[in-house]
């Protein structure tokens, strides 16, 4: 009694409370971490990377490069940290709170001492550049709402002895750190990481800096890569209408050469010494270079759920097919270049062209069918056999390129398969593979298994994937939505739970009264019979 009435408060907050819960269960996706609400939006969408290709004011300032301090002679490389695209993913800062793309970078000194030929301890042992940003209140100019956006750098260096230190500065553009000691960017394009030919098989690496105001270079050995060899610093200019880079070490050692605008990648050709060609090192650029986007149209199959297994198989295999290829005809029909490719599973292709126990095809007995069409369910109508026509059809629509597939035969938890089961799935595939593009047609496998509401893939699959010829996976975990399922199933369990205590309460009380009106009964006659005994006592 005492734990309904505690459960059974008033019923305007409990279900506000649901309500609540509900609404928090349903705006939950995979972006979102109440734990660590650092971590949202760690990974953009593809459409925010793309624009981030188009820097606006909101785009955080490309840091990734070469950068000297007051000194002149330091050098420090910057590249992306903190996960996300496009970054270095450096193991350096693996216990530091991860930060959105672009907006941390990981410092390595490269500086050398020009008079030592030796590396000079920059006074730190490793540095992290993070990025912040300011957005001024809009202002309206000429009609247009404008709004400006500063970017600050907070520089924090890491030392021997487990100590921190942290300089802030505003910044210019992406070329200027303005802290007490202001850092710059060389942004001559022939800045960068350079090693001596390929064919040497070294992996010596130099430093190259390029002052694009100036053309000037200075370039040393970077010894934390191999021991310096018979140089170690140089300097040099670049001209801009000949193409033409000199430099000259220390060692009086002095070499000429070419390089290749725009690309500025390679140093060669003329009086360049023994080593024939300089490459640059590739930098990592942020963001990635997205120039396709690829759209899948695809259906998920579940079965079961809706309705009856045999109903949701026949929709597939007989409706859905039947409306790609009607929708492939009408776009073809508009003459644009937009294409409407349908991804289909193979076992539901199997389903199509090599129906199990077809009927006879003298229809002498139409409504034959066996367990593996009808699941012996007298309930409900059994899987429907495709005639010759509307495979023809089929046919057609993959010829046509508006019906693919994908290299499982279906949304599989392979784990709980045998290796023979997981190798006959595979097979499927590969059998229409050859069926439709021709057992040589190596450029047309299907290279890509997609595999949904899973709870993992794991690498006891690779061997049979490598074997079979796929190479790439697409998953996605059920696990966001399962939570979303157990969220709403629980919720739905509390208020049953509810209104349950609510009748029991209801019960308990209708008990009582029922109770309370048998005493008063009982009183009731109890009185009259004392009544009665009284009175025949006085007569």
């Amino acid at each position: 009694m005492t734990v309904c009435c505690l459960i059974c408060f008033p019923l305007s907050r409990f279900l506000l409370l649901v309500v609540a819960a509900f609404i928090s269960c349903a705006v939950a996706h995979e972006k979102i971490f109440p734990n660590h609400p650092e971590w949202n939006n760690l990974w953009p969408d593809p459409v925010a990377l793309n624009d981030l290709k188009h820097p606006g004011e909101d785009t955080p300032p490309n840091l990734s490069g070469i950068w000297t301090s007051g000194a002149k002679t330091a050098r420090y490389l910057l590249t992306p940290s903190g996960g996300g695209y496009g970054s270095s993913k450096d193991s350096m800062f693996a216990n530091e709170t991860p930060a959105p793309p672009g907006m941390a970078y990981d410092v390595r000194c490269i500086t050398g001492d020009w008079t030592k030929a030796a590396p000079t301890d920059c006074g730190f042992t490793k540095a992290r550049v993070a990025l912040s940003s300011t957005r001024t209140r809009a202002m309206h100019i000429q009609s247009i709402r404008v709004a400006t956006t500063t970017w600050q750098a907070t520089v924090t260096f890491y030392h021997s002895d487990n100590t921190t230190t942290s300089k802030t500065g505003s910044l210019t553009a992406n070329t200027t750190i303005n802290m007490d000691v202001p850092w710059n960017h060389f942004m001559g394009p022939l800045s960068g990481l350079w090693r001596s030919a390929p064919s040497t098989n070294s992996n010596d690496y130099y430093v190259l800096t390029h002052d694009s105001a100036s053309n000037q270079l200075t370039a040393w050995w970077d010894p934390t890569q191999t021991p310096q060899g018979s140089w170690f610093t140089a300097t040099g200019t670049y001209t801009p209408t000949t193409t033409a880079v000199t430099m000259n070490t220390t060692t009086s050692w002095s070499r000429s050469g070419l390089t290749n605008p725009p690309l500025f990648d390679t140093i060669g050709k003329g009086a360049w010494g023994s080593d024939s060609t300089w490459t640059k090192h590739t930098q990592q650029r942020y963001p990635a270079n997205i120039h396709t986007v690829h759209m899948i149209f695809m259906n998920h199959l579940d079965i079961g759920y809706t309705t009856t297994i045999m109903d949701v198989l026949n929709e597939y295999v007989h409706t859905y097919f039947q409306k790609v290829e009607q929708l492939g005809d009408a776009m073809r029909a508009l003459e644009g270049t937009d294409r409407f490719i349908y991804t289909t599973h193979p076992w539901l292709m199997s389903l199509l062209m090599e129906c199990p126990c077809p009927p006879p095809t003298d229809g002498s007995n139409p409504n034959a069918t066996c367990a593996a069409r009808s699941l012996n369910n007298s309930k409900a109508l059994p899987l429907s056999c495709a005639g010759v026509a509307e495979i023809q059809q089929f046919k057609d629509a993959v010829a046509k390129g508006d019906i693919v597939w994908h290299a499982a035969p279906m949304n599989n938890q392979f784990e709980n398969q045998s290796p023979l089961l997981v190798e006959a799935g595979l097979k499927l595939t590969r059998q229409y593979d050859h069926q439709f593009y021709g057992p040589k047609a190596k450029h047309n496998e299907t290279i890509t298994m997609s595999d949904r509401d899973v709870i993992y893939v794991t690498r006891s699959m690779i061997p049979f994937l490598s074997k079979y010829g796929t190479s790439m996976l697409s998953t996605r975990s059920f696990f966001v939505c399962g939570l979303r399922v157990a969220c709403c199933v629980l919720l739905v369990a509390c208020c049953l739970l509810f209104v349950a205590c609510c009748l029991l309460l209801l019960l308990v009380a209708c008990c009582l009264l029922l109770v309370a009106c048998c005493v008063l009964l009982v009183a009731w006659e109890m009185g009259l019979l004392l009544l009665h005994v009284a009175f025949a006592g006085v007569c």
